[in-house]
């Protein structure tokens, strides 16, 4: 029988995991450093829980829940009616085939038993907390108050639950979601791991980077881990203050897999509502799990991907240096939202004439001295060479009908190496490096193509 929390945690998406798990970091890491200051002997054992009752827990040792959160990201919800589900409290029945369902939608605060009948209290008032990305100024109101405000509305909902809205700081009751420009939610945490080692007189307090290297890892792989771990045994993904005290205070090197790993998911987390606005569900569905088998590779495999679909970048560039935002959007992100598919394996396409198109995350435009510098890096590539030599079409953002082949040999002219390319890089395939007719395609052109869309 599916319980309605196993209902709720097979719901959950990557991108809704990446807000919620900024937040649930960041209250982890209050809660932590509260237990450090009163001097709790048994905080280690204490646990964030996501994905439990509601979006995140934190309990004690013994299980208890010490606090409980709800996230809502909405954009537009500044006014306290587009919260009304969180003012009720949630209620469940028994229904005729014997399973506990809910009856009334809300914050749960109880322990049910598991047909239908409150045990205990779980959440005591004072303890339950909703998390909103804006400010919603009449929250508080009351309902006298309420229609004074707002004399033509029409609907009151009380706040049963007793549900109060999260203090970021002495200002702000509300964090904005990360975005290009900003990642707030990132500043109070490294404000709050700073705090905590000082407190622990950990000399790590005054190393910037390491701040900055905690939250990326924490983003990166601890939670990452946790989520794909419960997902898998059917559980629900908790993170303990002794992992999360480890993750602190122990020195970490700067990690290029780590940071490029945080870069492709927050950029999906940040262009993905892009993406929602004229996509079906499934489709969005089908992106996060392929950017989850992304950020999820082995190191080694990881690392070999990302050099493959950046074919004309030298291998002595940093990891996280190759990664460019833009062609996650334009490129990478569109294919798997269009086609909704990605071969990790071969990073080729097939249309209905079998041809191949070979996926690449190369940005910029057809002017001579941009292609020249491209097709300089590929033909110093020999792994790419190697890769792609029966490959009808090179995926990019922008190039489109210019030959591949004719593009060397334009340019072995001009670079001062007096190298036969086609005879240096041999494949196997008799006096070829690859496909005679291989060219560069834009992505819109190619994405119609595999389609089978007549242009």
């Amino acid at each position: 029988m599916t319980t309605i929390e196993e209902k709720r945690n097979a719901s959950a998406s990557w991108s809704g995991y990446v807000h919620q798990g900024k937040v649930g970091f960041l209250v982890a890491l209050r809660s932590l450093k509260d237990c450090i200051i009163k001097g709790e002997k048994s905080y280690l054992q204490y646990e964030l829980k996501y994905e439990n009752a509601e979006d995140f827990d934190i309990t004690d040792e013994s299980g208890k829940v010490l606090s409980r959160h709800q996230v809502k990201a909405y954009k537009n919800g500044i006014d306290r009616s587009d919260y009304n589900t969180v003012f009720h409290i949630q209620s469940r029945k028994l229904s005729e085939n014997g399973k506990e369902e809910l009856d009334q939608d809300g914050f749960q605060i109880h322990q049910f038993d598991g047909q239908g009948v409150p045990i205990f209290e779980e959440v005591s008032e004072g303890n339950r907390f909703l998390h909103t990305i804006v400010c919603v100024p009449d929250f508080y109101l009351s309902k006298e108050e309420y229609f004074d405000c707002y004399p033509r509305r029409r609907k009151y909902i009380s706040n049963e639950s007793k549900v109060q809205l999260y203090q970021y700081s002495d200002e702000n009751n509300f964090c904005k979601v990360s975005c290009e420009e900003s990642d707030e939610i990132r500043s109070y945490c490294i404000v709050e791991i700073k705090e905590i080692l000082e407190l622990q007189g950990c000399l790590l307090a005054g190393n910037e980077v390491h701040l900055k290297q905690v939250y990326m890892r924490y983003m990166s792989t601890i939670l990452d881990h946790a989520l794909g771990e419960a997902h898998i045994k059917s559980s629900f993904p908790s993170i303990s203050f002794e992992d999360l005290t480890k993750l602190i205070t122990t020195p970490i090197p700067t990690d290029q897999q780590y940071n490029t790993k945080y870069n492709i998911s927050n950029c999906w987390a940040l262009d993905r509502e892009i993406f929602e606005e004229d996509s079906t569900q499934d489709a969005i569905l089908i992106a996060d799990n392929i950017i989850k088998e992304f950020i999820n590779l082995e190191a080694e495999d990881f690392e070999n991907i990302i050099r493959r679909l950046n074919p004309d970048k030298k291998t002595s560039e940093e990891l996280s240096d190759i990664v460019n935002r833009d062609a996650l959007k334009n490129i990478f992100f569109n294919l798997i939202q269009e086609l909704e598919k990605f071969d990790f394996n071969t990073l080729t396409y097939t249309d209905e004439k079998n041809l191949d198109y070979r996926a690449s995350l190369i940005m910029t435009t057809r002017q001579p001295k941009f292609l020249k510098k491209v097709v300089r890096g590929i033909v110093e590539n020999k792994e790419f060479l190697a890769d792609s030599f029966d490959k009808r079409y090179l995926i990019n953002h922008s190039i489109e009908g210019i030959k591949v082949n004719n593009s060397i040999y334009d340019l072995s002219s001009e670079l001062e190496l007096k190298v036969d390319y086609k005879q240096e890089w041999v494949t196997g395939v008799e006096d070829n490096i690859f496909s005679q007719d291989m060219e560069f395609i834009d992505v819109v052109t190619a994405i119609s193509k595999i389609r089978g869309e007549a242009l």
